[in-house]
């Protein structure tokens, strides 16, 4: 199910899988040039705040939060990234692994394909 306009949902709470809080979600990286959410970066509010990459695939949303289809300690130990950097072939590759997801192949270097809502017109 894709989730309509979730980068509207900037600063809502964000859950697990079971209901646990995650952090709050801070940007959304899409497809490249197109309005698939494929990414959400969410601050942890741990000590040493990090923010933590985590798909979409499988997230719904609702008033109070934003919820993924994973575990909180998945999350936890997942790939990180500053909101509205690039995502980089290395980040996800990585994101492809500790999730054991599929992601559409990136293009040649230079060539982004999943953009920050951050970096969007």
């Amino acid at each position: 199910m894709e989730i309509e306009h979730i980068e509207d949902r900037k600063g809502q709470d964000v859950v697990d899988c079971d209901g646990k809080r995650i952090g709050t979600l801070e940007d959304v990286y899409f497809e490249a040039g197109l309005r698939k959410a494929i990414f959400g970066c969410v601050k942890s509010h741990t000590v040493g705040q990090r923010h933590l990459l985590v798909p979409l695939t499988g997230a719904s949303v609702s008033r109070d939060h934003v919820r993924v289809a994973y575990p909180r300690d998945q999350v936890k130990v997942g790939p990180q990234i500053e909101p509205g950097a690039t995502l980089k072939l290395m980040t996800a590759q990585e994101l492809a692994y500790h999730y054991q997801i599929e992601l559409t192949p990136l293009p040649a270097a230079g060539n982004p394909r999943y953009e920050s809502a951050r970096a969007r017109p």
